[in-house]
């Protein structure tokens, strides 16, 4: 146990003939102090199971990200995505550069899944603004090279640091949904003229940024707007609506 609670993975059998008990002692176990604090997932097996490839590992993931069997495909995505590939460093309160969070890179870069993170400010009360500052993350973007990580909201107002790094790592994206005042068109109009040209976007990150609305907060036509208020050619606004997200998932 002590081994596990500090992130070494182990794996224990209980054997016994029917009846001894060994259910009842398995949930003694895990109800107990010393699990105190511990996220306790519970999956079964089941002899009709036997012609599915990890059934117990599907019915593990299905209760972790609470999907129901009435659940659409929709509905499914935003849960597991909410689960798996979204963290917020600000709201979950850690520092995306420590250590200790690499072991969810570790695991996202082994599944050859693409990492959103929350960068740039955050409104949530009771947040550190520093949470959310790019350049945290730059240690664990150098140590998982194959671990595509998207930085969500560009990470204003620290655009240019976000911009920085997308230009220096191949596996560094941005997202465009960085709407924190005004309307989307205006606040475009700002960040990608005032704050950094536009031409940095069509010249040097035009493979780098993929498209983000923010929604439900904004509704996704209006997002889409913007960009294209930003009088981007045709080639560079295919590239952020479409190929770049399709290079980003492998699709």
């Amino acid at each position: 146990l002590e081994q596990a609670g500090a992130g070494h993975g182990q794996v224990g059998a209980l054997v016994g003939e029917a009846g001894l008990g060994k259910s009842r002692l398995v949930y003694e176990f895990v109800h107990s102090h010393h699990t105190l604090g511990w996220l306790v997932l519970e999956s079964a097996s089941v002899s009709y199971g036997k012609a599915t490839p990890y059934f117990p590992v599907i019915d593990l993931l299905r209760r972790y990200c609470h999907v129901e069997e009435h659940d659409d495909i929709r509905t499914i995505r935003s849960k597991v995505t909410g689960q798996i590939l979204t963290l917020d460093p600000a709201l979950q309160d850690f520092s995306p550069g420590d250590r200790k969070a690499f072991a969810v890179y570790e695991a996202a870069e082994a599944l050859g899944i693409p990492l959103v993170i929350h960068t740039g400010m955050s409104w949530a009360p009771g947040t550190a603004l520093e949470r959310g500052h790019p350049l945290h993350l730059e240690n664990a973007i150098r140590r998982f090279p194959k671990l595509r990580f998207v930085l969500a909201h560009f990470a204003w107002p620290w655009v240019w640091e976000a911009a920085a790094l997308a230009l220096k790592y191949p596996n560094v994206y941005l997202d465009t949904a960085c709407l924190y005042y005004d309307s989307p068109k205006e606040f475009f109009q700002f960040v990608f003229s005032k704050q950094i040209p536009t031409s940095l976007i069509e010249r040097s990150l035009r493979n780098k940024i993929v498209f983000g609305s923010n929604y439900p907060r904004v509704e996704i036509k209006n997002m889409a707007a913007a960009v294209r208020s930003l009088h981007l050619t045709e080639g560079c606004l295919q590239k952020i609506f479409k190929e770049n997200a399709e290079r980003l998932l492998g699709m």
